[in-house]
C-alpha cells in the first residue's frame, strides 16, 4: 500500500486529536464487551476508534452504529437501536456496547490484523464488494482506491471520490508511531 500525497497529515491529527485522548473510553468499551465472553480476547480499543472516527468523526454525541445523535433510537441502517431496556437519551458507552454486540464482535476470540479488517469491512457492509472496488472505508488515500462511494445507505455514485481518511492509513500510521504493534506471527 502506498499513501497518497496529503493524506499522512490528515491520519496524524486524526490520531492525536481524536484516537488517543480517548483511549480509555475505548478501551473500558472493549472490556465490558469481553466480560460477556471470557474466552475472546480483547478487543483492541483502536478498532473501536476507527469505527467511531469513520462512522461519526469521533463524536461522543452519537451512536457508534451510524452516526445518529444519541438522544433518541438510531433512524439510519441499523434503526432502532440501541435495545437496552431504556429509552433515550443513552450515553455513547451503552450505544457502542450495543452496536458491536449487533455485529456479533463480542464472540470473537482473536483479534489478528487480517480478521480485523475483514471485520471493519463487514461493519461498514460488503456493497463495494458487489461492486468490484475496494472500499473507501479502509483504502480511502491509498493506491488501492481510486473513486465510487455509496453518499448514503443504498445510494451509490459511481463518479464520487472519499474525502475521509481510509482506515488502513490511520493502522499504518499507528504502527509507524509506535502507539500499536501487530504480531500476528
Amino acid at each position: 500500500m502506498s499513501i497518497r500525497d496529503g493524506w499522512t497529515k490528515e491520519a496524524d491529527k486524526i490520531i492525536t486529536d481524536k484516537f488517543l485522548p480517548n483511549v480509555s473510553r475505548y478501551e473500558n468499551i472493549a472490556r465490558r464487551l469481553q466480560s460477556t465472553n471470557p474466552k475472546a480476547n480483547l478487543m483492541p480499543w483502536w478498532f473501536i476508534a476507527c469505527i467511531h472516527s469513520h462512522e461519526s468523526g469521533s463524536k461522543f454525541s452519537t451512536h457508534l452504529h451510524n452516526g445518529d445523535p444519541l438522544t433518541d433510537y438510531t433512524k439510519q441502517v441499523p434503526a432502532g437501536r440501541p435495545k437496552v431496556g431504556h429509552e433515550p437519551p443513552f450515553t455513547f458507552e451503552e450505544s457502542a456496547v450495543d452496536a458491536l454486540t449487533y455485529q456479533g464482535f463480542e464472540k470473537v476470540l482473536l483479534w489478528d490484523f487480517f480478521h480485523i479488517f475483514y471485520l471493519l469491512e463487514k461493519y461498514n457492509g460488503f456493497g463495494y464488494y458487489n461492486k468490484k472496488i475496494n472500499t473507501p472505508y479502509t483504502w480511502s488515500g491509498t493506491n488501492h482506491y481510486e473513486k465510487g462511494k455509496f453518499v448514503k445507505d443504498s445510494v451509490w455514485n459511481p463518479d464520487f471520490v472519499s474525502k475521509q481518511v481510509g482506515i488502513a492509513i490511520i493502522v499504518k500510521r499507528l504502527i509507524d508511531k509506535g502507539i500499536i504493534v501487530i504480531d500476528d506471527s
